[in-house]
């Protein structure tokens, strides 16, 4: 029985430029050996679940989908080269911490990296399109990575970090521009605007808008970085190859 993993395609360097699919490939390289299972370059529109990773089982004819139902569906398949390690004897703090750096990682680290490669305009047109490019097969390109970057947005959209998009501010704002027009209020020149107010007053108001984005992103991504720099990943291999990948996968 040979397992087909399905997972976004290699980019950047890595196997999957997904950070689930990563962390899935991670966990099988940990866990399986390489005559278990097939690694299938794929989109979600391919996969019934629409979402990647998603292993199939040629056996029995079935679809999962996700690292932590993919990893739940392994350890009542158990594959003839199946190496799980064993997390009951493991001390309660282990799997307090396990959680915590998880939780930490779901909250903040992947809605950072959403951020930087997916909300940011000019990351997603100049990096992250250009890889999507390369990896799907046409018509793909033009329908997926939209998708997929909204699906992103909408997950890091609790930082309060939209203005990255700077094409969607853009329209914003040209939107807002028309309809004032339209409703006959007075304009005033874009060259006198900052100093209308007060507005242009004090440090911050000196900072412009793309320097104020970069301090504030800067700041999130400090207080990930910080927790992260505590955690020793060489500690107690046994104790959690399964956290280990998910943890690698959105770091890579």
């Amino acid at each position: 029985m040979t397992l087909e993993l399905h997972v976004w395609g290699p980019a950047f360097g890595l196997p999957s430029i997904d950070a689930e699919c990563l962390a899935t490939v991670t966990y099988f390289a940990q866990t399986l050996s390489a005559a278990d299972y097939l690694l299938v370059q794929s989109s979600p529109s391919a996969v019934p679940s629409y979402h990647l990773p998603a292993l199939y089982n040629p056996s029995t004819a079935t679809w999962t989908s996700g690292f932590d139902p993919i990893v739940s569906y392994l350890s009542t398949l158990q594959p003839p080269s199946y190496h799980h390690p064993d997390v009951t004897t493991l001390p309660p703090r282990v799997h307090a911490d396990s959680h915590a750096y998880k939780a930490l990682l779901a909250s903040s680290a992947a809605p950072l990296l959403a951020l930087s490669l997916y909300v940011s305009s000019a990351n997603y047109s100049e990096i992250t399109r250009p890889a999507y490019s390369a990896i799907l097969p046409f018509p793909l390109p033009w329908a997926e990575p939209l998708a997929v970057r909204a699906a992103m947005a909408a997950r890091a959209a609790h930082l309060g970090m939209s203005s990255l998009d700077t094409d969607a501010e853009m329209e914003r704002l040209e939107k807002e521009e028309r309809e004032r027009e339209a409703a006959g209020w007075v304009q005033i020149p874009k060259a006198l605007r900052k100093a209308v107010g007060g507005q242009n007053t004090g440090v911050k108001g000196q900072l412009s808008p793309e320097m104020k984005r970069r301090i504030k992103l800067e700041g999130l991504a400090a207080e990930v970085f910080d927790v992260l720099g505590e955690i020793d990943f060489l500690e107690e291999d046994e104790e959690g190859e399964k956290e280990d990948s998910k943890d690698g996968g959105n770091l890579g």
